[in-house]
C-alpha cells in the first residue's frame, strides 16, 4: 500500500509529538486527517476492503470495512456499546474527569441491556406517537416552506448548509423542545462543535477537544435552565415528558437525562443536516438521477434510502468486544474497540452492483447499515428520512438546476461526514 501516504498536514492540524508519530505510521488513520480524506474518504476505503478487510490499526481499533462481516458485528451479542473493560475505557475516564462530562459513559451508546432499554425508551416512546409524528411533520413542512422562501429571494450565492439543511433539523427541534425558534442557530452551533465527541481521542486536536469540552458545558447549562423553567410550566413538549420519566425515576439523575438529551438533539440536527446536504451534492454530481427524483416522487422511500446508501453521515460507530470474537478467520480477543465502517460496508461491490454511483432504482437499496444495527439502530432515523422527505422535493422544485460552488467545503470529522459549507448558485 505504498500509495497511501501522510497527509494530515495539508489541513495544518498538528497532534502532540507522540501521538502524531504514531499516527504517521498508521497505514489507515495516516490518510483520515488530511484534506483528500475528507472531501472523499472513499478511494482509501475501497483499497482497504480489499486488502485488509479485517485491519488491527496501530491506534488500537479493529477496523471492519467489508459489509458481510460489518452487518453480522452490528448485531452480535458479543459487542456491546460499553467501553468498560477495554483499554480505551481510560480515555473515556480521563475525558469525564476533564468535564467533557462526567455522566458521559450514561448516554445511550455506552449503555447496554436493561439499562440502555430504559433510557432510549425514554426517548422512543414519545418519538413513536402518532400524533407527535403527524406533529412534526408538519411543522417540518411550515420550516422548509418559511425556508425556501427566503432563500428564493436572494440574488446573491446561498449557503446551504446555515439557511437550509442545517437550519431546518435546529429550527425543529426548537418546536420539539418548545423553546424560542431564535434559538435555532444556537442549537445548531452547539452540534457543530459537538461533532468531535464522536472521534476516537487520537485524532482530536487539542484545539478541537477544547471546542467540544466548552459546547458541552454550554449546551449542558441551557437545558439545565430550560429544565427548570419547565419544572414549573410543564406542556406537551419532550422536555416536560422526560421531567416526569425523571419523576417516575425512569432517569437516575438529572444529569443522566441531560447528557442522553444532548446525545439525541445532536444526532436529531446533524445526521439531518448532512443527509439533507450530501444528497443535494448527490444529486448535482448525478444530474440523470436528480432528474429521476424529481419526476418519480411516488417512490421516495426507496429513493432516499439509496442517498443514504450512497454518501452516509453516520461513517463508523464503536462496539466492544465481551469475548473473543472471529471475523474472516482472525480472532479479535475480548475487550478490544472494534470500529465498524458503515461508509465503506454501504459500498462493497460485493453487496451493492456499481457500488460507488448513486443509482435511485437500485433494487437492494434497503440493505444498507447506514443508521447502525441491532440494540443501537440509529434512534434519530426518523428525523432524518422524514425531514429529507419534506425538504429535497421542495428544494427541487425551487431550484431545479442549482449549482454548487467550487469553494463549498466539507466538515472536519471522521464519525459524521457532510458540510461545513455548502455554497449554492441558482442556475
Amino acid at each position: 500500500m505504498d500509495d497511501l501516504k501522510l497527509v494530515a498536514d495539508d489541513t495544518g492540524i498538528k497532534q502532540n509529538t507522540r501521538q502524531y508519530d504514531a499516527l504517521s505510521d498508521d497505514v489507515f488513520f495516516s490518510q483520515v486527517l488530511g484534506k483528500s480524506y475528507t472531501v472523499d474518504p472513499y478511494p482509501v476505503l475501497k483499497k482497504l476492503q480489499f486488502s485488509q478487510p479485517v485491519y488491527q490499526s496501530s491506534m488500537g481499533p479493529w477496523v471492519i470495512f467489508s459489509y458481510e462481516e460489518a452487518r453480522a458485528l452490528l448485531k452480535d451479542p458479543r459487542l456491546v456499546g460499553d467501553p468498560k473493560g477495554t483499554r480505551l475505557y481510560k480515555n473515556y475516564v480521563a475525558m469525564g474527569q476533564q468535564e467533557f462530562s462526567s455522566h458521559a459513559l450514561t448516554h445511550m451508546q455506552f449503555t447496554d441491556g436493561a439499562e440502555h432499554s430504559r433510557v432510549r425508551g425514554n426517548f422512543a416512546t414519545y418519538i413513536s406517537n402518532s400524533a407527535f409524528k403527524e406533529q412534526l411533520r408538519e411543522w417540518a413542512q411550515e420550516i422548509v416552506d418559511t425556508l425556501i422562501n427566503e432563500i428564493s429571494q436572494q440574488k446573491s450565492e446561498i449557503e446551504l448548509v446555515s439557511q437550509f439543511a442545517g437550519r431546518l433539523p435546529a429550527r425543529l427541534f426548537c418546536r420539539i423542545l418548545d423553546v424560542p425558534e431564535t434559538d435555532d442557530l444556537l442549537l445548531s452551533s452547539y452540534a457543530n462543535d459537538l461533532v468531535a465527541a464522536d472521534d476516537p481521542d487520537f485524532l482530536l486536536t487539542e484545539q478541537r477537544y477544547k471546542i467540544t469540552v466548552a459546547a458541552s458545558q454550554k449546551l449542558s447549562r441551557y437545558l439545565g435552565e430550560k429544565l427548570i423553567r419547565k419544572k414549573h410550566q410543564p406542556s406537551n413538549d419532550l422536555l416536560s415528558y422526560l421531567l416526569s420519566s425523571l419523576d417516575i425515576q425512569r432517569f437516575q439523575n438529572l444529569q443522566e437525562l441531560i447528557v442522553n438529551l444532548i446525545f439525541f438533539i445532536v444526532a436529531g440536527i446533524k445526521t439531518t443536516s448532512d443527509f439533507i446536504s450530501n444528497t443535494i451534492m448527490a444529486f448535482y454530481q448525478f444530474p440523470q438521477q436528480k432528474t429521476l427524483f424529481i419526476e418519480n416522487t411516488d417512490n421516495m422511500d426507496n429513493m432516499l434510502t439509496e442517498c443514504f446508501r450512497y454518501d452516509s453521515p453516520i461513517q463508523q460507530t464503536p462496539r466492544f468486544t465481551t469475548e473473543v470474537v472471529e471475523v474472516k478467520g482472525i480472532e479479535i480477543p475480548a475487550g478490544e474497540h472494534v470500529m465498524i465502517m458503515i461508509s465503506s460496508a454501504n459500498r462493497d461491490p460485493q453487496i451493492f452492483d456499481q457500488a460507488h454511483e448513486l443509482n435511485l432504482l437500485r433494487v437492494n437499496a434497503k440493505s444498507h447499515i447506514g443508521f447502525g444495527g441491532g440494540a443501537h439502530f440509529c434512534l434519530g432515523s426518523m428525523f432524518a428520512r422524514m425531514e429529507a422527505e419534506v425538504a429535497l422535493p421542495a428544494f427541487l422544485s425551487c431550484f431545479p438546476n442549482y449549482q454548487i460552488s467550487d469553494e463549498s467545503q466539507r466538515g472536519v470529522g471522521f464519525t459524521l461526514r457532510g458540510f461545513e459549507r455548502l455554497i449554492m448558485q441558482q442556475g
